[in-house]
């Protein structure tokens, strides 16, 4: 096998490294997540320096040796610059990007959360409700990992009128179920919110970008997404969501 490899990928962190390089990790369409050194990157004269920012899809070469993989060549196709000049969405846009690192590990091969990420970013200055956006590519992203919340009626006995959300269990019981012993107690939702979280999994996040929803509804949704994140894959504390939640909702 070659040791140069190509493939599209989205920048996920770039970091400084010793006086002149940088740390990227990226997120690639063939070769999964992966880490590599972009020599001499930080100089202004390099002809890797537009390739290796924050919020960057491009057309990447690699040297792939025994060490880090070595970045030999980029192609930009898009910057997403309204995302770094707009503090709000500079925010969301990096909140949906350290969601993604965490879900997924170290060479995890995974197509469709790259396509899924990149129209986030693409759709984030677009939305009518960002988030709802958020809430959509949240419950998606889990949806392509493979960690999916059940919505689709009771856990238990498979009754559609489930309007309590289990973190344990993973998804909805309905009332008789709830009461049972032995099973722990959820999160009671309104039935819009059931609704809208079928909703969102279901229709294309293009299609998201011009959905509403009610503030409780939003509120309740964006509660139990991140319970099951916590309890189940324990990603730990993210900082940009921690900023998010110091910011007036956006409406």
């Amino acid at each position: 096998m070659s040791r140069y490899i190509k493939s599209k990928a989205l920048v996920l962190r770039s970091r400084p490294l010793g006086e002149a390089d940088r740390l990227i990790t990226f997120l690639s369409w063939d070769w999964g997540k992966l880490t590599a050194v972009a020599r001499g990157a930080r100089k202004i004269k390099s002809k890797l320096a537009s390739g290796v920012d924050l919020f960057t899809y491009g057309s990447y070469q690699f040297y792939r040796g025994r060490g880090l993989a070595i970045v030999t060549g980029v192609e930009v196709k898009t910057h997403f610059i309204s995302l770094r000049q707009d503090p709000f969405l500079y925010l969301y846009g990096l909140y949906l990007t350290e969601l993604t690192d965490r879900l997924i590990p170290e060479s995890g091969l995974c197509p469709e959360v790259c396509s899924l990420l990149l129209e986030g970013w693409e759709l984030l200055p677009e939305a009518v409700d960002l988030l709802v956006l958020i809430r959509a590519f949240e419950l998606k992203l889990l949806q392509a990992a493979g960690y999916s919340p059940h919505f689709g009626g009771c856990l238990h006995c498979g009754a559609p009128q489930a309007t309590v959300f289990s973190v344990s269990q993973g998804g909805l019981l309905c009332p008789d179920c709830t009461g049972k012993q032995g099973v722990a107690k959820g999160f009671p939702l309104q039935p819009g919110t059931v609704a809208l979280a079928k909703t969102l999994l279901k229709v294309p996040l293009k299609q998201v970008r011009v959905i509403r929803s009610r503030p409780q509804q939003e509120q309740e949704l964006a509660g139990i997404i991140e319970a099951f994140l916590q309890y189940h894959l324990q990603i730990g504390e993210i900082n940009s969501l921690r900023y998010l939640k110091s910011l007036p909702a956006p409406r």
